[in-house]
């Protein structure tokens, strides 16, 4: 098979339903699409098969999640910056690495509501670079060296982290944001803290502080956020 039979990852303080399931690009093929009833679009259609396989592998995670959820079983499409359109209802995140897909959906309140979740292999040696001069600085690096982190695993959750704080604050900033536009401010093996640098949104001024929470593998993290768990500057 393709992908195995998907298992619930247990998020901590998350009233959702979250599902992962690791997926074999070797043992993919268009077919694929059809047998897990998921519709190919017509612009994936054209990309590569690595690509194919990753849409498909969080596609299929998400009707999944939906039927979990009580709600119709729908295709997700893309937006115009490739983040999934969900439902009316809906909040949702999806994420791979090149073995595993994750994805999270949880009742929306309002169309501002965000969470984020992000998976990832830990990077190699020659990433540690284009990642320091990126998404991380040298403070940053040193908090994490005091937590007891090692640099490879650090630097992977780190920027893991990043990215799920972007994708749960994006209905409320509704633009590209950098990775330095937030810091690291305190981290320990279950999570960080993390500070905004500018105000991003109304909702989201300078200095609010943001959690995320950290789930480890032997070789991979995976990170997750909600936007409620932001907390304004007093």
């Amino acid at each position: 098979m393709f992908i195995s039979s998907p298992s619930s990852l247990m998020l901590t303080n998350f009233h959702g339903v979250c599902l992962a399931a690791a997926f074999s690009l070797e043992q993919f093929s268009d077919q694929d699409f059809h047998a897990l009833n998921i519709a190919l679009p017509d612009n994936i259609s054209r990309s590569v098969n690595k690509r194919k396989a990753e849409f498909l592998a969080g596609r299929y995670l998400a009707k999944l999640a939906l039927s979990q959820l009580n709600r119709p079983e729908a295709d997700i499409p893309s937006g115009d910056n490739r983040a999934p359109i969900w439902p009316v209802g809906i909040a949702g995140s999806i994420s791979h690495h090149k073995t595993k897909a994750v994805c999270a959906l949880t009742p929306a309140h309002s169309p501002e509501q965000g969470i984020g979740i992000d998976t990832e292999l830990f990077v190699c040696e020659k990433t540690i670079d284009a990642l320091l001069k990126t998404a991380v600085n040298r403070q940053e690096v040193e908090e994490l060296a005091k937590a007891g982190l090692t640099e490879i695993a650090g630097l992977t959750a780190v920027f893991s982290a990043k990215e799920s704080l972007f994708k749960a604050l994006f209905p409320q900033v509704q633009r590209y944001f950098d990775f330095l536009d937030v810091r690291l401010v305190a981290c320990n093996d279950k999570g960080f803290e993390f500070a905004l640098n500018t105000t991003l949104a109304t909702g989201l001024p300078k200095n609010s502080r943001l959690n995320v929470d950290c789930y480890w593998e032997p070789d991979a993290v995976t990170t997750f956020t909600q936007s409620d768990w932001v907390e304004t500057p007093r």
